[in-house]
């Protein structure tokens, strides 16, 4: 038993776009947020001290793809600028 044609082509047109997005949504450049955090009893002349959070490193960061520069890198400059 098997689905008929329509159904099949549906079914990979419909995981081809799940999977665009999915590239899609990798390849961005995360926007960069600013969170403000109190601690309490913090010494006065750590106040406005910055706090760099980087996370979730894949290869795809580490590495160029098809000639871009690594995300790495994109983010480093992007952050001073």
């Amino acid at each position: 038993m098997s689905a008929p044609d329509g159904i099949r082509y549906a079914l990979g047109a419909l995981a081809a776009f799940a999977a665009a997005i999915g590239v899609h949504q990798a390849m961005r450049i995360p926007s960069l947020k600013d969170v403000e955090v109190g601690i309490r009893q913090l010494p006065r002349q750590f106040d406005g001290y910055t706090i760099l959070n980087w996370a979730i490193f894949t290869p795809a960061v580490c590495f160029p793809l098809h000639g871009r520069a690594p995300l790495s890198r994109d983010l480093t400059n992007s952050a001073w600028t």
